[in-house]
């Protein structure tokens, strides 16, 4: 007979007691991770590539010379990006 874990005994335990803990963890993990985002970020993906470290300091020079974000930057690059292959600026 196989023995139950203690993370699943203090689970189940909680569930009888009806705790607040027990209806928190009987959520989705996606919805407790979109609630611990910031609302800027709530249903956006994160776009991540690797630059050389010349590339980052222009962009961050950029961004101070124009009074803009790195992200602002960057999502104007990728609705530019998108129009040259004739897609709608999405971003």
């Amino acid at each position: 007979m196989s023995r139950e874990s203690m993370a699943a005994a203090l689970k189940r335990e909680r569930a009888a007691k009806g705790t607040v803990a027990a209806r928190r963890s009987a959520e989705p993990a996606a919805t407790e991770d979109e609630a611990s985002k910031p609302p800027s970020r709530r249903g956006k993906k994160a776009v991540v590539c690797y630059v050389d470290p010349a590339v980052s300091q222009e962009l961050k020079v950029l961004g101070a010379v124009e009074g803009r974000s790195n992200q602002a930057l960057l999502v104007e690059a990728i609705n530019d990006l998108l129009a040259k292959y004739g897609k709608l600026p999405l971003a």
